[in-house]
């Protein structure tokens, strides 16, 4: 796992999900991202924690900000070789096309469950979540999770509090995680 790239927050900025703000913050471009995990991976799995809404109740931006955005994005191939995924503490969505998978009851450090949920081991190439890791109280287990769903050369964003700094420092080893990029 010498190839995982984890972009980490330190700070108490958060939100309600369902936005790229932190990644934009980090002066990070899902987008491209995405878009150069597919064409060089031949597919995309990305996976937000705690997405909530994702946007797909409002018209899609048009600057890829959200999951429904990046839909849209990805609209010729959604369900074919892109997959977007997203968790949440209760189910917002009844219906939702396909390519697009609502996680509902799934915890930061409940990402473990997924599997059973169509989401295997090693398969993730980008996941990210802008608040719900951050109000994580298990982050020992949210990582080893994380880790896990990531395929190699996997991309981790996250946002977390200060007093898991050591914590998350120590974990992201003990799991096979580089820390690539850290902004207080």
């Amino acid at each position: 796992y010498e190839t995982f790239v984890s972009f980490l927050h330190n700070g108490s900025w958060t939100s309600s999900g369902g936005s790229f703000r932190l990644a934009e913050q980090l002066g990070f471009d899902l987008v491209r991202e995405a878009n150069h995990r597919l064409r060089t991976d031949g597919s995309l799995r990305y996976l937000e924690v705690g997405g909530g809404w994702a946007g797909l109740r409002t018209p899609a931006s048009a600057n890829p900000r959200d999951i429904a955005s990046l839909a849209k994005h990805f609209e010729h191939d959604l369900g074919q070789n892109v997959f977007l995924h997203f968790t949440n503490l209760t189910q917002w969505h009844a219906e939702l096309p396909k390519g697009i998978v609502e996680h509902p009851h799934v915890t930061a450090a409940g990402l473990s469950v997924l599997d059973t949920q169509g989401i295997l081991p090693g398969t993730v190439g980008i996941l990210y979540s802008q608040a719900a890791a951050y109000f994580e109280t298990d982050i020992k287990s949210f990582l080893a999770a994380a880790s896990a769903l990531l395929r190699p050369s996997g991309l981790l964003i996250f946002n977390l509090r200060p007093e898991y700094v050591g914590s998350v420092s120590e974990c992201a080893r003990a799991n096979g995680l580089a820390i690539r990029k850290w902004c207080d």
